[in-house]
Parts: structure tokens; C-alpha cells; sequence
């Protein structure tokens, strides 16, 4: 597994999976992504690269001598260094490699990073409450610290409890 700062050759690959109804289906409080243009990320890869409140990682296969395979992203953001030293995590795959443990692992390297590393004191992870895969390995894996009724508004008018 690798991961690694999102490049320009990583943005059709991106676009690819933000438009993917099976990868996005649990992300209702971002409305819009489903209609997200390559212009789009583009300009969201350059915007989080420069700044210093996310870090964008690409979630890349390694097997050998062969060309590292594009499989999802881990994301860090809302990272906030003078109060509380925290910030969140989420993370995205290609629908071919949910079950393959991936996620997992990447997630796993990008906390040991930001705790070793940055030094962050704290990190959060949410996750829709219907979504029972992520919630499940999410509570294996650190605290469950409660449901946050109605927190994410659904695109529709409605909320969804994070």
C-alpha cells in the first residue's frame, strides 16, 4: 500500500470515484459530488495541496515491480493545530476493493502518521449511521464517542444522523 499526495495525473482517476453513486451512497451531506467535473477536482486538488487545514492522500496498490494501482483516498481535514490539535478523517475506494481491507489499512497509516508525525493530539472520524461497514470498523478501531443526531444535512432537505 501507498500513500501519497494527489497529483495531476491522479485527478481523472478521482473525478472517476467521486462520481461513483456505490462509492459516495453514504456522503449525503456533500450534495453535488455526484456531478463533480474534472475542473472540479483540479481545483480542489490545487486548494487542499497549498493549504494547511487538509491533507488529501491517494490510496495507491503495490505489487512488486508492477505500476501502483489507483484504489481510493484518505483525507484529513477541518485539521485545526491552536485549540484542540485535532482534525477529522475520512476515506473513500473504488467499489472493486470495499472488502478488501485497504481502507483499513490506510487509515491505519494515516493515523500512525498524524499521531507520530504531526504530533496531533486527536482525530475524528464520522460516518453515516446507516452505514454499517465503516461504523463497524471505525468502532474496532477507537473510541465511540455517540451519535450526533440530524448533523449532516442529506442535499434534500432533510438531515442524517452521523
Amino acid at each position: 500500500l501507498v500513500l501519497r499526495a494527489p497529483v495531476e495525473a491522479d485527478d481523472e482517476a478521482m473525478s472517476s470515484l467521486w462520481n461513483d453513486p456505490a462509492t459516495t451512497r453514504f456522503m449525503r451531506n456533500l450534495p453535488g459530488f455526484s456531478e463533480f467535473s474534472l475542473a472540479d477536482v483540479r481545483a480542489r486538488r490545487l486548494e487542499e495541496t497549498a493549504g494547511s487545514t487538509a491533507m488529501p492522500l491517494n490510496i495507491y496498490t503495490r505489487d512488486g515491480n508492477a505500476p501502483q494501482q489507483f484504489v481510493g483516498m484518505v483525507r484529513l481535514h477541518h485539521i485545526e493545530r491552536s485549540l484542540s490539535n485535532s482534525c477529522e478523517i475520512g476515506v473513500i475506494m473504488r467499489p472493486k476493493h470495499f472488502a478488501a481491507g485497504l481502507g483499513r489499512e490506510a487509515v491505519h497509516a494515516a493515523l500512525e502518521y498524524m499521531f507520530e508525525e504531526e504530533k496531533i493530539h486527536r482525530v475524528v472520524a464520522r460516518t453515516a449511521g446507516d452505514n454499517a461497514v465503516v461504523r463497524g470498523w471505525t468502532e474496532r478501531l477507537a473510541t465511540f464517542e455517540g451519535v450526533e443526531r440530524e448533523h449532516w444535512t442529506d442535499g434534500q432537505g432533510g438531515y442524517t444522523d452521523v
